[in-house]
């Protein structure tokens, strides 16, 4: 993960799959809708996406 959080944490390896009913890159975590707003968030909002996206991909990591 970047410590810059203009960044995005896109792999460049997306796709998305139904995660608690919800669509999620199993990539990177996000979900579609924080996929699509993320330039419109301001840098709090995108270093609690990172923190979020990565606890969702740990409990899918979890599940398996």
């Amino acid at each position: 993960m970047t410590d810059n959080f203009s960044d995005s944490p896109c792999t460049f390896q997306c796709q998305l799959e139904s995660v608690d009913n919800q669509d999620m890159c199993i990539s990177c975590g996000r979900l579609r809708d924080e996929i699509v707003n993320w330039s419109q968030l301001d840098p709090i909002d995108k270093k609690n996406v990172f923190r979020i996206s990565n606890e969702r991909l740990l409990k899918k990591l979890a599940k398996n």
